[in-house]
């Protein structure tokens, strides 16, 4: 009987299967030009140390404050000079300079997306660069409150507070106040002409419940970054138009920044990315690389989808990267006509571990390992035909095509087998539960009972069943040639015997095809009613799709190539079948769970 506690750490086992590696941060910088006395700033990046004394290290500031909107409403703006230490609904630091106690300090940190009052303790403007990851998040507002915000609009093209919430009930109409150089907030009296400038902080009022974020809201399929990892090959990027005019978005991908000292060698390369465009008309459709800013036009209150997906065979790792542990780092940046501009991490693996190490000299490239499970279809478009008195080997076009799973298993020494079945279950450790254990495939049902349900179904615990019913044969099935790479070829040999009951010669309950004698006490011997039929079969796998489609993940965990099969036995000639095939790596365990593997 499986108990709760198993059920919630197989599930958090799954999520960890599936799950991508953890974030590295792409570099970026933040100008902030303080002034003397008081400063209204909104942090944009996330910073490397967000300790605020190693942020503001050589800034002479006398304090930093910082709203907490989570408890307390603002109905009445005091200006920065009236802030006092534990003013409620207030954070704050002050230096060992400010001559004010050390137990007064409650704010330690600073953190993208928030807004922060600076005091300068300088007779002259101080730059300021904040280093880190750029930062995307929906404002919580405070409802029927003055709320202390910046937004994620374009330096240099901001767009004015009118047209900025324009399309918002919550805001449009409402006040907003802006700090000035004497240090007081003044109310913005022309909406229509005051940008709404990058970096700099807001008292903005909101009237009711709000998630407003601007003209352009981003939401991503993960949380604040694009995460490919090592297995996920596509991503989605929503972008919707709350405004009430069409909005032109501009999307391209850059490169990290300097990494901080120590950090410099944990970045690959950049991610080759690819995005998916559709247009019919022009006869455009399919996966292109991003390799230029790509345009879209979103109408008013229309969502658009930017589909992304990595080219991890573009990706060249270094000799020391070998072990598949690579990352790979850029930055997507979307910015809109209409004055916002958005920077989105982009993360990935590298193509996974390679199978050897370049010698000195040797121009060769080192082989991907392609250890795991494969998974896929042959597309059947071409059959000989054995009457043909001109050719009766070639195999000819077609009317229409025929499609069979195939499913082929790799091992960790480069071993293909051919399999007609495969369970993905789950073997608990040597401790009985828990993360000690690991999942299995395996190819007998003999010994399922050994091992556990990998996934949940009905509050049960089941295993994954991977099957092809175009194959009778029992046991893997060895595979001689190489698998993967550009031009290698890889074959098997499947033999139906005359008197196997998947035998289509063999009929049960048909006197004539039961392959016994006229008294039905013994067998006959082959070819008296029915023969053995041997499949040939060999995939040719090539360096690009058969069909020249540009398909995400293509030479990574995609690959495919030309296929072709010669069936011996259904006629007095061979019948060649030729197609193309396409596989899909599902999983990276290299061991098969044999019958006796389970009974050692």
């Amino acid at each position: 009987m499986t108990t709760p506690g198993r059920i919630s750490i197989l599930l958090v086992a799954a999520l960890l299967f599936i799950s991508p590696a953890p974030a590295f941060a792409q570099w970026v910088e933040q100008q902030v030009t303080l002034r003397p006395g008081w400063n209204s700033v909104y942090l944009t990046v996330e910073p490397e140390s967000n300790r605020i004394s190693d942020l503001l290290d050589g800034v002479p500031v006398k304090s930093v404050w910082c709203w907490n909107n989570k408890f307390t409403s603002v109905r009445y703006i005091d200006d920065p000079s009236e802030l006092i230490p534990e003013k409620p609904g207030w954070f704050s630091y002050f230096p060992d300079t400010a001559g004010i106690p050390s137990a007064l300090t409650n704010l330690f940190t600073m953190s993208a997306c928030r807004a922060y009052l600076i005091e300068l303790d300088s007779a002259a403007d101080v730059s300021w660069t904040i280093r880190g990851k750029p930062v995307n998040k929906a404002y919580n507002w405070r409802s029927d409150s003055f709320n202390l915000v910046g937004f994620q609009t374009t330096g240099g093209s901001e767009p004015s507070f009118t047209d900025f919430f324009a399309s918002s009930p919550a805001h449009a109409g409402q006040s907003a106040y802006r700090l000035d150089a004497a240090g007081k907030w003044q109310e913005i009296a022309e909406p229509g002409t005051e940008p709404v400038r990058a970096g700099e902080a807001y008292w903005v009022y909101c009237e009711g419940a709000s998630s407003y974020t601007g003209p352009v809201a981003v939401k991503l399929d993960q949380d604040g970054e694009v995460n490919f990892g090592r297995f996920l090959q596509e991503h989605r990027v929503l972008l919707t138009n709350q405004s009430s005019t069409a909005v032109a978005i501009s999307t391209k991908v850059t490169g990290s920044g300097t990494a901080p000292v120590g950090q410099e060698d944990m970045t690959a390369g950049v991610v080759p990315l690819s995005y998916w465009d559709i247009d019919l008309a022009a006869g455009r459709y399919g996966w292109y690389a991003l390799d230029a800013p790509v345009s879209n036009v979103i109408l008013p209150g229309e969502s658009v989808p930017i589909k992304l997906s990595v080219r991890r065979a573009d990706m060249t790792s270094s000799v020391e990267d070998l072990a598949g542990d690579a990352r790979y780092r850029s930055l997507l940046e979307i910015t809109s006509d209409s004055g916002m501009t958005f920077r989105i991490p982009v993360i990935s693996q590298g193509p996974g571990p390679r199978s050897g190490v370049p010698k000195d000299g040797d121009p060769d490239p080192v082989e991907l390992d392609r250890t795991g499970l494969w998974v896929g279809y042959v597309v059947a478009n071409k059959v000989s035909y054995p009457g043909d008195a001109v050719d009766a080997d070639s195999p000819q076009e077609t009317g229409q095509e025929a499609q069979f799973r195939v499913i082929i298993h790799v091992d960790d020494d480069g071993n293909a087998r051919f399999l007609q079945q495969v369970y993905i279950l789950w073997e608990d450790g040597d401790s009985g539960a828990g993360f000690s254990g690991g999942y299995r495939l395996v190819t007998d049902d003999s010994v399922i009972g050994d091992f556990e349900g990998s996934i949940l179904r009905g509050g049960r615990q089941v295993g994954r069943r991977i099957s092809t019913v175009a194959f009778g044969f029992d046991g893997p099935q060895a595979m001689t040639g190489s698998f993967g790479e550009d031009s290698e070829t890889l074959s098997v040999e499947i033999v139906m015997g005359y008197n196997d009951p998947l035998n289509p010669f063999k009929h049960k309950f048909h006197p004539d095809h039961d392959n016994l004698n006229a008294r039905f006490d013994g067998p006959l011997p082959e070819g008296i009613e029915s023969l053995t039929i041997t499949r040939n079969l060999e995939f040719a796998f090539t360096d690009t799709d058969p069909d020249g489609l540009p398909l995400p993940g293509w030479g990574d965990n995609a690959l495919g190539g030309i296929f072709e099969e010669t069936i011996s036995g259904v006629h007095r000639r061979p019948i060649v079948v030729g197609g193309t095939f396409r596989l899909t790596r599902v999983s990276e365990i290299g061991t098969l769970e044999l019958e006796e593997d389970a009974a050692e």
